[in-house]
């Protein structure tokens, strides 16, 4: 990828060189200063010998942006959890050496040890999870996560650059109602719906299902490249769809 693409109001729009760290390049809208990046993929890839090219995304965007004004969280069982920035920036350097230099053995931190939560809340997530829904007792985000909402000021984008995390209606909608939260997700590609014939069985439907959510949540997107945008497009028209 040669550049950060960029998002718009209305329909994906192309991409454009970055300019300087959290710098938006032409396009780029000028919510985007506050960065909530998603950085669960990273935390689930970290036992791969080498990485995808949604990884090398990821990577990308964990560089581009400034340490200073973005906070970085994992999703865990519905809940969005703060990383710890200084264990998260040894987590990035090491996971990049490990697929630069082929370290398979090399020891990354857990999720334990990156989020701001402690073993007790991580269990209540985990028995909620297990509960009924009907119980009422399933949340999005966990108490650190709504602490750092409530006391840190002004706007957030929370940025989404894998195709993780987009499961639930529910929880995209609980997340863009939130008056200081912008919502951002990046599409790599229609691949999986346009050529079947290279996805995994079951691929298109889980890819689909995916597009939907987005379209019925109204949400911001991002595409990698103008083709991308085109064949998001068209998909929209068809399905009656919109992304903001």
């Amino acid at each position: 990828m040669r550049g950060v693409p960029v998002v718009a109001d209305g329909k994906a729009q192309a991409y454009t060189q970055p300019t300087t760290r959290n710098q938006p390049g032409k396009g780029l809208p000028a919510y985007m200063d506050k960065i909530l990046l998603d950085v669960t993929r990273l935390n689930t890839r970290k036992r791969a010998s080498t990485p995808s090219g949604i990884d090398r995304v990821d990577l990308r965007y964990v560089e581009h942006f400034d340490p200073a004004t973005t906070e970085y969280v994992i999703g865990w069982l519905g809940c969005l959890f703060l990383v710890r920035k200084p264990q998260f920036r040894r987590f990035h350097a090491a996971l990049k050496r490990k697929w630069q230099q082929g370290q398979r053995d090399q020891k990354l931190p857990t999720l334990l040890a990156l989020v701001q939560s402690n073993p007790v809340e991580l269990a209540v997530v985990t028995l909620r999870n297990l509960l009924p829904t009907g119980f009422g007792l399933k949340q999005l985000h966990s108490k650190a996560f709504e602490r750092f909402l409530s006391a840190v000021p002004g706007q957030w984008t929370y940025l989404n650059t894998s195709h993780v995390q987009i499961r639930s209606i529910d929880a995209l909608r609980s997340l863009s109602r939130r008056p200081n939260i912008r919502s951002c997700y990046f599409i790599h590609d229609l691949i999986p719906i346009t050529h079947r014939e290279y996805v995994r069985p079951g691929g298109a439907e889980q890819h689909t299902q995916r597009l939907q959510l987005l379209a019925d949540a109204r949400t911001r997107v991002i595409c990698n490249s103008v083709y991308t945008q085109s064949e998001l497009n068209r998909w929209l028209d068809r399905n009656d769809g919109a992304i903001e």
